[in-house]
């Protein structure tokens, strides 16, 4: 699908069908305004804030809205504030076009020089009331840093910074230096800062600050002296589970964020390192004495799953933790680090249609994540990442070092098979094609799978034509079952008895030996009609009755 910069709607208002607040495209999308006030302390315009829209919540979750976005079909666009503080947000009505699932959330990022840095905005939208939301800016203070090494300052062409707000990975982030020799850096708001500098020749880090922590008045500050350490080489190899010659082997290393309740640690580190075919890898430049966790992946084996460390509070109990875990190396050293490794398991995957006929050329494929410790999740392994490439691109999908193919995924041939990687334990397999989909199950395209090590299970998948349904009448339903955290879901929860029987829904669907018997759905979706009635919303309500008449009759 063609992205169509926001750039160009004006020349579409024309054919707008709706108000000035409303505008149709001619693939159905409608960009809706979320009007944005920022003021000050003192609740004064602030003029010339940069408000950036960054990602998009839906039923099906959360996720970035990027340049080049094909599920909305449109571009993001910054806006600047006007002289009254005002500003206007374009966004899209639905976060999937085709499937018609509808944008509950909108996520800002807020930049104004003078101001600290807003990195964590979430708005619901519609709003709720013919007004602008209101962001209040606390305005900040610009804390100069002078680095030192070896007791002397430093060359400052050659030093990089990451510190505690979103600014740190900014494009565009500039850090000045000044006369006597010291980094000045943008305005951060009054409060607990920390901070790592980083120095860099090409893409290799020769030096690293430990984490300083320092707490910024509402005056400036006085200078501050940060020492770098000369980076470590850490040396490691993969046990011997793992037969010789290793192939397509990685580790992904990073740092351990100290606080729990902090997920985006931007200072963190991380990088990645290639595995060599006799099970030997190296990380060049780490900082130096500070503990690392580690994943690895490499063809037939992945690192097992590892133990919290000391700073985890309350980590989850390993047998129903959904993610794999990384392995933790309080004190790297001189002598090579060992990983445990253990076997992955395989999915061989048969693809037919609604006749019963082979599919090729389906993409099928999994996102098994790895939860780093008191830190965010990802796909396992994927994308590969060097932080010194980041600091320098100071973007993430630009610093992604290509030529890594995705590791869990297979193309069917022309039976109708592909086999997919996978990691031990319960899994979801996906399909990519332009002409297939598979049906939807609960509110989500996907086909639940429990693999075991070493081994290969067979499944089936039955897709459907493209476009036989949509994840947009599920919406509702997505917001109120998974957890009731959108507006509407905390909205149909708080009825008295509506959050009653969600629950039950829930608890049975996870229960069932079969979740996809016609009978039980049935009755579980005759359940959730009588929820929304009780709610009021009778048009939703019929549409689960409709869909419990149907898995009714497939039951027969």
């Amino acid at each position: 699908m063609r992205t169509l910069p926001l750039a160009l709607l004006p020349l579409l208002a024309i054919v707008a069908t709706a108000s000035a607040f409303e505008i149709t495209l001619p693939d159905g999308q409608q960009m809706l305004k979320l009007p944005v006030r920022v003021v000050d302390e003192k609740g004064e315009p602030v003029v010339g804030a940069k408000v950036i829209p960054w990602a998009l919540r839906s039923g099906q979750g959360h996720g970035l809205w990027r340049e080049g976005d094909e599920r909305s079909g449109l571009d993001p666009a910054s806006v600047k504030t006007d002289a009254n503080g005002r500003a206007d947000i374009s966004y899209p009505r639905y976060r999937d076009v085709v499937e018609q699932v509808t944008t509950l959330q909108v996520s800002l990022w807020i930049d104004q020089p003078d101001f600290g840095f807003v990195d964590d905005l979430h708005i619901d939208v519609p709003l709720e009331e013919v007004v602008s939301h209101e962001v209040r800016l606390v305005r900040g203070i610009r804390p100069t840093v002078r680095p030192l090494i070896d007791g002397k300052p430093a060359d400052l062409g050659s030093i990089y910074a990451i510190w505690s707000d979103g600014r740190s990975w900014r494009p565009g982030t500039k850090i000045e230096p000044t006369e006597d020799g010291a980094l000045r850096f943008p305005a951060m708001a009054p409060g607990p800062v920390s901070m790592r500098l980083v120095r860099l020749e090409g893409e290799h880090a020769t030096h690293f600050s430990p984490i300083n922590r320092f707490e910024l008045g509402k005056s400036d500050p006085p200078m501050i002296d940060i020492e770098l350490q000369p980076s470590a080489t850490v040396y490691g190899r993969l046990d011997g589970e793992v037969p010789r010659p290793v192939e397509d082997g990685r580790v992904k290393v990073s740092t351990i964020n100290p606080n729990a309740d902090d997920y985006q640690a931007f200072e963190e580190w991380f990088t990645w390192a290639p595995i060599q075919p006799d099970g030997t890898f190296v990380i060049k430049g780490w900082p130096q004495g500070e503990a690392l966790q580690l994943i690895a992946l490499c063809r037939g084996h992945y690192a097992t799953n590892g133990v919290a460390p000391k700073v985890v509070e309350d980590p989850r109990d390993p047998m129903i933790d959904p993610y794999n875990r990384p392995q933790v190396f309080e004190e790297p050293g001189d002598e090579p680090i060992i990983v445990a490794m253990s076997q992955t398991s395989a999915c061989r995957a048969t693809v037919r249609d609604a006749a019963g006929e082979a599919v090729e050329g389906v993409r099928v494929l999994a996102n098994p994540n790895v939860g780093w410790w008191n830190s965010g999740s990802q796909i396992y392994c994927s994308p590969l990442v060097r932080g010194e490439r980041l600091l320098r691109e100071r973007d993430y999908a630009d610093a992604v070092d290509e030529g890594h193919p995705y590791p869990f995924d297979g193309t069917t041939d022309a039976a109708g098979h592909a086999t997919v990687t996978m990691l031990p334990g319960n899994g979801r397999l996906y399909v990519d094609s332009d002409d297939y989909e598979l049906p939807i199950f609960i509110g989500r395209r996907d086909y639940d799978i429990k693999t075991v090590p070493g081994q290969t299970i067979d499944v089936t998948l039955t897709v459907q034509k493209k476009g036989t349904e949509q994840l947009g009448d599920w919406d509702k339903l997505a917001g109120v079952v998974f957890g009731c955290s959108t507006r509407e879901g905390r909205q149909i929860c708080a009825k008295p008895g509506v959050r009653e029987k969600m629950t039950a829904f829930r608890e049975r669907l996870q229960s069932a030996e079969n979740p996809r018997d016609p009978k039980l759905l049935s009755e579980l979706y005759a359940s959730v009609a009588e929820a929304f009635e009780d709610y009021g919303d009778e048009a939703e309500a019929a549409n689960w009755r409709r869909k419990s008449e149907v898995q009714a009759e497939l039951a027969k």
